[in-house]
């Protein structure tokens, strides 16, 4: 790939949702572009502001905030995709523990509609949680409550 026909590839991308500048870089490399003319466009794509870490993270954490996910999760997810880890743990620094606890507790209700009543139903709840990656003070906190209603 030339120089034009990447910075052409990265803008088309771009204009479609953000990235992560190293998420970006591989995927231009994957079309072919070499490494060198890969920095070279995404400098000046950050240069002209159509690209930015702190941007793509902030809205990142936005959406996977609304899809009820925990810190855990997010945290891996950016991690690969390249975004340095003081940005992100600015970033998740800023979301309230109520928030994520909130968000656990919605997730439980929305996988689970009814409270659990033995053992084997709690380390379910508590397995999906884990997966959605929420720590353990946020699941022990959502499981606490015996009647959903108290949730509100």
């Amino acid at each position: 790939m030339t120089r034009d026909e990447t910075a052409a590839q990265a803008l088309r991308w771009l204009a479609r949702r953000d990235y992560a500048a190293q998420e970006l870089k591989q995927r231009l490399i994957m079309k072919g572009a070499d490494n060198g003319t890969c920095e070279d466009v995404i400098s000046e794509m950050q240069e002209l502001g159509y690209q930015s870490d702190e941007r793509f993270t902030e809205v990142f954490v936005r959406q996977r905030l609304e899809r009820r996910q925990g810190p855990r999760k997010i945290e891996w997810d950016l991690r690969s995709r390249g975004v340095d880890d003081t940005l992100i743990d600015a970033h998740l620094s800023s979301v309230a523990d109520e928030v994520w606890m909130q968000n656990a507790s919605e997730a439980l209700r929305s996988r689970f509609p009814r409270p659990h009543d033995d053992l084997k139903q709690k380390a379910a709840r508590q397995r999906f949680l884990v997966g959605r990656g929420f720590e353990h003070h946020h699941i022990r906190q959502a499981l606490l409550y015996k009647n959903y209603d108290e949730y509100e």
